[in-house]
């Protein structure tokens, strides 16, 4: 009896694996096997290789195709290769594909489930978005930027001490993750920190455990894609109980100082209040529901720039360090701007510097912090044929879709010599070169990327008041093997000397 009954399930297990990897071969695309899809999961749980290292070299075997099936696991996914598929999705067809994929079931934890990257109800997210897209407004950011600056010259005078007027080598990821840590602390949780002297400090632990991905996560990465269900019926959640505690902590602190004390800073709680009618009247009966809705929000805008922006500043750090010409050429504009700004550096005076733009672009483009945009069809969607060899493919509801950012940043036939970093591809005299839709660091669309103008600031900012104060000199241990891929120098750590200027 038993044997029957465990080969049967075998059997319909089997049966199920079949029907799920043939999808591809079935609609006639052309796709990567289903054991050579298991690679890029694998490769990054196993910390052996970068997501988007791997899904580059999927992306570089199908040179002539416009999409290529893929399978995540045990799901059907469709990549886009095609700039005019990529403008499609983001933008013109928008309607269609304005969600994300579901990485982990949302209704496994509230915190997960309520923030803006989660959501797929186009409402609630429209109603969400609009009001928080205000503190990233041009008048918003100026407002903020005296405390982003706070923050960046705290890091200079840090820096100061340690070298006491000598030159001073350091591991820059290290300082940079403290460095965003206080600024965003403060924009989105309200909280002063200083995790710049204090690398130790409990928000910035708790952070640090927040984000920590474990294999641990990747188990139930594959438990929600084979039994969605079992997660829940365990108890498992995305968030630990010290951690979800430690939040709405903040947030319930930081809302009540705030009423005491009639703040109303530019930050995102003020916003969030405002749009949950929050007022003052209510403090003592804040639903447990509101206080959640605004933890969460204030946690994904945390994560969302965090490692992103922490990955930008290093990576610049390493190519200017590495290419003493460009880090002249950017200082020396730096040093004339701010001629024109009575020699203070201001909000203005750092987005008037073009030719610290295009060097902010071009990291973003060579070592772009994050390895794809996902989409997900939310109804049947058609692309047509334009070749006599393809057929039309209806994508079906519910469909992830994924475009590949580095690998089309990556792609010779859109940036010629791509390995090379040269930030003057985006002077004003190339730039009308650059392919429509061929640099999207922070995505396109309605869906882009709603803290990329407060992430510029931050990198553009810290940048100069670095490059101000200190020369970027290689050491040693600043050379990486195989540098081509940004994996083995976040791996490796960017090291720098920093050489007092002479004032």
């Amino acid at each position: 009896m038993w044997v029957l009954i465990f080969t049967t399930i075998v059997v319909l297990i089997i049966f199920r694996l079949k029907k799920v990897y043939s999808y591809w071969k079935d609609r006639g695309v052309d796709y990567v096997s289903p054991l050579r899809s298991f690679g890029p999961f694998a490769e990054n749980i196993l910390r052996m290789n970068s997501h988007s290292e791997v899904l580059k070299r999927i992306y570089d075997e199908f040179p002539n195709k416009r999409y290529v099936g893929f399978y995540n696991i045990f799901q059907p996914v469709l990549i886009i290769r095609d700039l005019e598929l990529v403008k499609r999705i983001c933008v013109k067809d928008y309607h269609v594909f304005h969600s994300h994929s579901e990485i982990i079931p949302s209704e496994l934890d509230d915190l997960w489930s309520k923030h803006l990257f989660n959501l797929t109800d186009k409402k609630l997210w429209n109603n969400l978005r609009t009001p928080l897209r205000q503190f990233f407004t041009t008048n918003k950011l100026k407002l903020s930027f005296p405390v982003i600056q706070k923050v960046s010259r705290n890091l200079i005078n840090y820096l100061k001490t340690k070298s006491k007027g000598q030159p001073y080598t350091l591991e820059t990821r290290e300082i940079f993750k403290r460095l965003l840590n206080d600024i965003s602390a403060n924009a989105y949780f309200g909280v002063n920190c200083d995790a710049i002297n204090n690398g130790e400090n409990e928000f910035m632990y708790m952070a640090r455990k927040a984000m920590s991905i474990s294999m641990m996560s990747g188990v139930k990465h594959v438990i929600a894609n084979l039994f969605p269900r079992l997660l829940k019926s365990m108890g498992a959640k995305i968030y630990s109980k010290e951690v979800r505690t430690f939040f709405t902590s903040i947030i319930k602190q930081s809302i009540k100082m705030r009423y005491e004390n009639e703040f109303r800073g530019p930050d995102v709680i003020n916003t969030l209040l405002q749009l949950y009618d929050a007022d003052k009247s209510h403090l003592d009966n804040l639903s447990e529901s509101t206080v959640k809705n605004i933890t969460a929000q204030a946690i994904i805008l945390y994560f969302a720039g965090f490692e992103t922006t922490t990955s930008t500043l290093s990576m610049l750090v390493y190519e200017i360090t590495l290419n003493p010409d460009i880090q002249t050429k950017l200082y020396e504009e730096i040093v004339n701007t701010l001629k024109g700004f009575n020699g203070t550096v201001s909000y203005d005076a750092i987005m008037a510097m073009e030719y610290l733009d295009n060097v902010v672009k071009e990291t973003l483009r060579l070592h772009t912090p994050t390895s794809l945009l996902d989409r997900r069809a939310m109804s049947d969607y058609e692309i047509e044929s334009e070749d006599p060899k393809e057929k039309t493919l209806l994508v079906k509801k519910g469909t992830p879709v994924w475009i590949l950012q580095k690998a089309i940043h990556l792609d010779p036939n859109n940036f010629p010599n791509p390995e090379k970093f040269d930030p003057d591809r985006f002077s004003y005299g190339n730039k009308q070169n650059i392919k429509n839709y061929s640099h999207i660091p922070f995505g396109s669309g309605p869906r882009s990327c709603l803290g990329y103008r407060h992430a510029m600031v931050v990198v553009k900012l810290t940048i100069t008041e670095l490059l101000l104060n200190y020369e970027l000199l290689p050491t040693n241990k600043t050379y990486v093997k195989n540098s081509s891929k940004t994996y083995n120098i976040i791996d490796h750590g960017v090291w720098v000397k920093l050489n007092p200027r002479m004032k």
